[in-house]
């Protein structure tokens, strides 16, 4: 595995950086998206964004082109984040950033949506 060095922007009450380490796994891939749509918690407890038009990766990786659901559920500090970053973008139509694995919420294969494992806002 191959470890990168990314800058994340985290806005929330405030705007605050984080600089932190992150692990690639074979089908890690960043994608920028375009100002952030629609923010939902899903009955199973899951944040599911979309975007201005489809997450690329969307396309190529999972069915479901119709937004994108967090790998953690919304009791998960990290998702409580990345709500909070989601709400600051669809409020100010700031550009994402968003890390898919290549795994998505429909079980095996592609079916469902694609699963985001890193999120924020492109400073």
């Amino acid at each position: 595995m191959k470890r990168v060095l990314h800058l994340m922007c985290s806005v929330g009450i405030g705007t605050a950086f984080m600089l932190g380490l992150a692990v690639t796994q074979a089908h890690a891939a960043y994608v920028r998206g375009n100002p952030v749509t629609k923010v939902e918690i899903q009955p199973d407890g899951y944040l599911l964004i979309d975007v201005d038009g489809n997450f690329p990766v969307a396309s190529t990786v999972c069915e479901d082109k119709a937004g994108a659901r967090s790998r953690y559920p919304i009791s998960d500090e990290r998702t409580k984040a990345w709500l909070q970053i989601a709400l600051e973008s669809l409020r100010s139509r700031k550009f994402v950033v968003l890390n898919f694995d290549g795994v998505c919420d429909g079980g095996p294969g592609t079916l469902g949506h694609p699963i985001f494992t890193d999120f924020g806002i492109v400073p």
